[in-house]
């Protein structure tokens, strides 16, 4: 009888040592809740706590909407999910492309409300001030001509650029057309020749980066997923210049990020790992922490959608 008391009353001072010390009390509370996300682990989704090391968050095709605009409630989502990394948030998010969504009962919206949401986008940062937010731009719908793209470089930043984080290196571009036709003979592409050699120049000097850009190159997977309306393939067109440029220096291309197909999935160019995290997708993303001698990448998405 007697140990059984003593158990009890080591175990009821532990219980009220607990309860009354606010800072453990709270990461047991953390401990009962169920995460709100989940993360492809083991060749499954399952329930996943984000990264506990400091870690870059990359995501695309947010499409921001205003109240005019066909999915205003992308912008509630996507506020409320940056909430939801306030926990443990990460120190940078790249946006690959599709900020906005500039799409109102027609296609594609006017100027002013062009303005507005990317108003809003600028409105969404400042309320995170502890994130820094990178993007490259989707064409379509962050632009539409160069005019609009110049707005953008002026307001934003750049179309084109390089940038690290933790030691890892990264070139993000911006381009379109956002599609093809197979079998037309009309080809045109945003990027030029100055375009192409920058591109080549940064690879030639640089030890190893990752790509990051909208529109999506062509692989066997990515054709299978990029099929859209009027027989268009939702890809760049394999007559792109980019494509010899990029296979010739496939050797220092780490990953490769990109958007435009709303669907997560993993696929390869020239050996390269290729990742699509689309937050259209039930809010996916990818985390990219920095290990000893290269980089780890999970995909993650919402828990609740």
């Amino acid at each position: 009888m007697a140990p059984r008391l003593i158990i009890f009353l080591v175990g009821s001072f532990g219980l009220l040592y607990l309860l009354g010390s606010p800072g453990l009390f709270s990461n047991l509370t953390h401990w009962s809740k169920k995460s709100p996300f989940e993360c492809f682990e083991s060749e499954q989704w399952q329930s996943c706590l984000l990264p506990s090391e400091p870690y870059l968050l990359v995501t695309s095709d947010i499409h921001l909407s205003s109240e005019a605009g066909r999915w205003p409630e992308t912008t509630e989502k996507f506020s409320s999910f940056l909430e939801l990394l306030e926990g443990s948030p990460p120190e940078e998010i790249f946006i690959v492309g599709d900020v906005v969504d500039n799409a109102m009962e027609t296609y594609p919206g006017s100027i002013e409300n062009w303005r507005e949401e990317w108003g809003i986008f600028d409105n969404i940062k400042k309320s995170f001030p502890s994130i820094r937010f990178r993007q490259s731009y989707g064409t379509g719908h962050d632009w539409l001509d160069d005019e609009m793209l110049s707005e953008l470089n002026f307001e934003f930043g750049s179309k084109h650029g390089v940038f690290s984080w933790r030691g890892l290196d990264f070139m993000w571009l911006s381009f379109g057309p956002g599609a093809f036709l197979p079998g037309n003979e009309d080809f045109g592409s945003d990027l030029d020749e100055i375009d192409y050699q920058w591109i080549e120049s940064v690879l030639k000097d640089s030890s190893g980066l990752s790509l990051m850009f909208h529109v999506p190159l062509l692989t066997p997977l990515s054709e299978k997923r990029a099929g859209f309306s009027g027989g268009r393939v939702i890809a760049l067109d394999p007559r792109d210049e980019l494509y010899p440029v990029l296979k010739k220096n496939a050797e220092k291309i780490r990953q490769i990020f990109s958007g435009h197909i709303h669907e997560t999935f993993q696929h390869d160019f020239e050996g390269i790992p290729y990742y699509s995290c689309p937050f259209m997708d039930r809010q996916s993303f990818c985390t990219i922490e920095r290990t000893e001698d290269s980089a780890k990448i999970r995909f993650y998405r919402s828990a609740g959608n």
